[in-house]
């Protein structure tokens, strides 16, 4: 499969509308990824590049429903502390196999780990 991206105006819209319900659902319970990634790869983006994109796109939601959330995160704080470090290093080191996959590899897993997730 070629990813070569070929954005129209058509898209726009589809990508809009995919970003928005991706944030909404990022801020109330985490999953937007499972709205943007494959749209992105719908529109020929390459599965990686979808996969970087979507991670660090919605981030910021992820951030603003902490900050909305910190008084309920508030008794949470010493397992944040605890937990912080390994979770760092999962992402890099996940980020570093990442790096390594070939694409078509990662599109035919991709499936397998979202279920898994």
């Amino acid at each position: 499969m070629c990813y070569c991206a070929t954005v129209t105006l058509g898209h726009v819209p589809v990508v809009f509308i995919a970003a928005f319900v991706a944030g909404m659902m990022n801020s109330m319970a985490g999953g937007g990824t499972l709205v943007a990634f494959p749209t992105l790869v719908w529109m020929g983006i390459d599965p990686i590049r979808a996969n970087v994109t979507c991670t660090v796109a919605l981030w910021p939601g992820s951030l603003g429903a902490m900050v909305g959330f910190r008084r309920e995160l508030g008794d949470s704080r010493r397992w944040m502390l605890l937990l912080g470090a390994p979770s760092i290093a999962g992402g890099l080191i996940g980020a570093f196999l990442l790096l390594l996959t070939p694409s078509r590899l990662f599109a035919s897993i991709v499936p397998f780990l979202i279920l898994r997730g």
